[in-house]
């Protein structure tokens, strides 16, 4: 496992694909963008136990309006 110190604005490339970029830090709560290819699954970890359908995804999607991409994630 690869630990990281980051700051806002301070981006990690991973695979030249996946980008997560810190764009908040309030007290013990990190915001981060997540900007990675339509073909690439990116769920949050207690999402991960579950198995999500594409009819959940879509209906998610479509209702989050924190988000505006379908590969452009705010977590």
């Amino acid at each position: 496992m690869l630990v990281l110190s980051r700051k806002v604005g301070d981006k990690i490339v991973i695979d030249n694909k996946i980008t997560i970029i810190v764009t908040k830090i309030s007290g013990n709560r990190v915001t981060m963008a997540i900007n990675a290819p339509d073909d690439v699954r990116v769920l949050r970890g207690e999402l991960k136990e579950y198995e999500v359908t594409p009819a959940i995804a879509n209906h998610v999607h479509a209702e989050s309006p924190a988000v505006s991409e379908p590969c452009n994630y705010s977590i």
